[in-house]
């Protein structure tokens, strides 16, 4: 699996509204868990709380789990599912193709409480290896003893790093570790802290934490109070920091007194591919606040745009926003759009949605977000985006309080207006109505060196030595990739 991009558009993110402040720099940074934790806190990999052998056992209550490919990764997600007793990994034989895979197998508690297993297994064919348990360990923040999330704890001595950070990529090689990891071992886990100061405006409103992504198990503790986990290594999660327990997020004098102290902690003792993935904060980090918690969800700013096929300018091109909106509590809101001129930084198209009433979300689980559109903007000559000349425009959401007619927040992001056509006449791929060839690699995210921990210069390098090459696509195997990519 992956997405092929056409390289040059651009994508970004910025606001006048909210505030936006990047948090990659200045995090102290140690590889492992405190020996202290009770029960001992080790890497979902090596979990020891697995006692029962049940190699080759025929288990009731089991379900597939797709894309793990080696033993640590089965064992590893069955570790970090709740309420799962038991894994198997081995040679299965599947009956409708008459073929043989490596496969993982894990208790599914909606199939039953626990897994019924017994000598032997049907097939000859198949080779498991597996593990069980009686009882689940108590969940990371139920545990004593785990000094590294406490605000107090002296880190003084701990290394100094700045996201993105890949320290399974700083390891020794070791021939005994897997071949699809570039024999890196990957059976650890590891800790970063960061304090910072919020100033007394911040009292108000909402702020929350974007992590553009950190791989693969992250725990998150704010003034030693567990936050979330956050379980999909390649994708961006927020973490809101306000809402948790009152007092919590100091602010102003508090703050200056006392700085809040962020922890993490990242398990990347497995994964879900059969190429290198890395661990850690393998991505930026951002810190924002808005004034109020009416606010656009975090890369909620759509646009569905359509222009003549017609290859060349003069043409008009439709934009057809939408944008996600979430609240604490119920509100009427509008929004307004425009398409900016990237040359001319002036607004070449405006709209406004009706008013929408917004409902809250609820506190205890994730954000749901309301779909907001309704408003068409129609861009007069539009300036088409093409490989050779990718032209771009920015368009801009600004979210109005219907019942104070005041501007709540604000974002943007940057667009091509062009016209494509994948049942183009004669066949093949047409781009604003003139056939192209698509040329290009299937990367994946890591590089040489660096791990995964890419910084935009090294992508800037490939992407200039595919154009050198006579490329114009780009293949990102096998997952989202780092935001700055698309840009």
């Amino acid at each position: 699996m992956g997405r092929i991009q056409l390289l040059g558009l651009i994508a970004a993110s910025v606001s006048a509204v909210r505030v936006q402040l990047p948090f990659d720099y200045g995090w102290q940074f140690h590889l492992g868990d405190p020996e202290g934790a009770q029960p001992p806190l080790t890497a979902a990999s090596v979990d020891q709380s697995f006692s029962r052998n049940i190699s080759n056992h025929t288990c009731s209550n089991m379900a597939y789990a797709a894309r793990r490919p080696v033993l640590e990764d089965c064992r590893g997600i069955c570790a970090t599912t709740p309420g799962c007793l038991a894994w198997q990994y081995g040679t299965h034989y599947d009956v409708n193709s008459r073929a043989s895979f490596n496969s993982c197998f894990i208790h599914d508690p909606s199939l039953g409480d626990t897994p019924v297993c017994t000598p032997g297994l049907a097939d000859n064919s198949s080779s498991l290896l597996g593990e069980s348990r009686s009882a689940e360990p108590p969940p990371l923040q139920q545990r004593a003893g785990v000094a590294f999330k406490e605000s107090a704890f002296d880190d003084s001595g701990w290394e100094t790093v700045n996201a993105p950070h890949d320290f399974i990529v700083r390891g020794a090689y070791d021939q005994a570790a897997a071949l699809k990891h570039g024999y890196l071992p990957r059976n650890v886990s590891a800790w970063y802290r960061k304090p910072f100061r919020a100033p007394a405006a911040w009292a108000g409103g909402a702020t929350w934490l974007h992590f553009e992504g950190a791989f693969q198990v992250c725990d998150v503790f704010l003034n030693g109070v567990w936050i979330v986990r956050h379980r999909a290594g390649y994708l961006g999660f927020d973490v809101r920091l306000d809402n948790v327990s009152p007092g919590l997020l100091r602010t102003g004098s508090a703050a200056a007194a006392a700085p809040n102290v962020l922890a993490v902690r990242v398990d990347a003792s497995f994964g879900s591919g059969h190429w290198y993935e890395g661990g850690g904060l393998t991505r930026r980090v951002h810190l924002l606040h808005t004034p109020t918690t009416l606010r656009f969800a975090t890369g909620g700013l759509f646009s569905q745009t359509e222009a003549s096929s017609v290859p060349t300018t003069g043409v008009n091109a439709t934009v057809a926003p939408t944008a996600e909106v979430v609240a604490d509590v119920s509100a009427s809101v509008s929004v307004c759009y425009a398409v900016v001129d990237r040359t001319t930084d002036s607004a070449v198209a405006r709209a406004c949605t009706p008013v929408r009433h917004i409902a809250p979300q609820q506190p205890a689980s994730s954000a749901r977000a309301t779909v907001v559109g309704g408003a068409t903007l129609v861009v007069a000559a539009a300036q088409l985006w093409s490989v050779r000349a990718p032209s771009l425009y920015t368009l801009t959401a600004a979210l109005v309080d219907a019942k104070t007619n005041t501007t709540v927040d604000a974002v943007n992001t940057t667009i091509g207006l062009r016209h494509i056509d994948w049942q183009a006449e004669g066949g093949g791929f047409a781009l604003n109505g003139e056939p192209v060839q698509l040329r290009g690699f299937s990367h994946h995210e890591d590089f040489g060196g660096v791990g995964v921990a890419v910084p935009d210069r090294l992508n800037l390098f490939r992407a200039n030595a595919l154009r050198s090459l006579g490329g114009n696509i780009w293949r990102t195997s096998h997952n989202p990739y780092t935001p700055p990519l698309y840009v």
